[in-house]
């Protein structure tokens, strides 16, 4: 589960460094960054409502990515990314990790966080 609403707390009402947010939750300083970056473009503030549970706050500031934003992006050409990954990476090991390190595959890995 998510520590939205405490690093929010942390932040806002106590107003504490990412630093020590991030080591008092037991996550990282960008996460820290990326729930309070989120929430500013949310517009919320502190206190959040009292109606509102983890889950209406995790849905406010990560939606899901609408289908049509997906096929607005378009799909790659599978048979030349297939056709360029035997001939750059012919090793057995080649990952989305790894091609994403290949200017001629970004945006590519990304898809397969969709599937």
């Amino acid at each position: 589960m998510r520590k939205i609403k405490e690093v929010l707390r942390l932040k806002w009402a106590n107003g504490l460094s990412d630093r020590k947010i991030a080591r008092s939750c037991g996550i990282g300083r960008p996460t820290v960054k990326k729930y309070l970056l989120r929430a500013e473009q949310a517009g919320l503030s502190w206190p959040i409502p009292e109606e509102w549970d983890d889950a209406r706050l995790e849905q406010c500031l990560f939606p899901e990515p609408s289908k049509d934003a997906v096929l607005e992006r378009g799909l790659p050409d599978w048979a030349a990314v297939h056709q360029e990954m035997t001939s750059v990476f012919p090793l057995k090991n080649a990952t989305t990790k790894n091609l994403d390190k290949h200017t001629c595959y970004r945006g590519v890995t990304r898809l397969f966080h969709f599937f």
